[in-house]
């Protein structure tokens, strides 16, 4: 659990610094869905957009 908290740290670090999620970040198709449907809505901004939360859940 520590390694994935750590793991997540880095990379919203990352994000916070490039100003931007790479592709390289996203770990599946669904992933990559999810943020080209964020990033290509109109009228989300930095201050404004909803908020990203998904729950993946195994089976």
């Amino acid at each position: 659990m520590k390694m994935l908290y750590e793991e997540m740290t880095r990379k919203v670090e990352l994000v916070m610094e490039q100003g931007f999620v790479d592709d390289d970040m996203l770990n599946s198709e669904k992933e990559h869905q999810f943020f080209v449907q964020w990033k290509v809505t109109d009228g989300f901004t930095r201050q404004n957009h909803p908020t990203l939360i998904q729950k993946i859940s195994q089976n």
